[in-house]
Parts: structure tokens; sequence; C-alpha cells
């Protein structure tokens, strides 16, 4: 393995050649996976396949929509519940 792993890259994309690679912003924002996928797939540059990188962008965005939605609605879940069951248990001590 060459001592500069920046110097070149794996397959079809051209992030070797620039001074910031997605890998950078990645580190830099600490980036979740899903949020770091659209940066590479914005950042890159395959011939005949910028189409197909918006396509994929908007499908991991309708994904990670779909997983904020849940996180959102278990999280309302959870405080619903958790009020609940301070109510019942407020009762509780009241009949003892």
């Amino acid at each position: 393995m060459s001592d500069d792993i920046r110097s070149h890259n794996i397959g079809a994309s051209d992030y070797s050649k620039y001074k910031i690679q997605p890998w950078d912003i990645w580190l830099e924002y600490n980036l979740n996976p899903w949020d770091a996928d659209i940066v590479k797939r914005v950042l890159r540059n395959k011939p005949g396949e910028r189409r197909l990188d918006y396509e994929k962008i908007i499908h991991v965005c309708q994904e990670r929509i779909r997983q904020l939605d849940a996180e959102a609605s278990q999280s309302f879940s959870d405080r619903i519940d958790r009020a609940l069951r301070a109510h019942f248990l407020k009762e509780d001590k009241k009949n003892d």
C-alpha cells in the first residue's frame, strides 16, 4: 500500500484529484452514514451517471425521512407511555 492513500482512488470516481475528499467532510462534520452517502454522491463525477446519482440521493433521502418519522413517532409514543404510567402511579398512591 502507498504511504499516500489519498493520492489515488479505487474505481471510476475522481475524488483523489481534489484537495478535499468526501471522507474529509464526513469526519469534519461527524456525518451519519445517510448524510455521508449523499455528500459522496453529490461530489462524485462518474461520466454518464449523474442522473442515477440524483435518483440514488432521492432514494437515500426518502429512507432517512422514513427513519426520522419512525423515531419521532416512537419518541411520541414513549412520552405518552411515560405520562400514563406517571398518572396511574400517582392515582395508585392516592388510593393507598
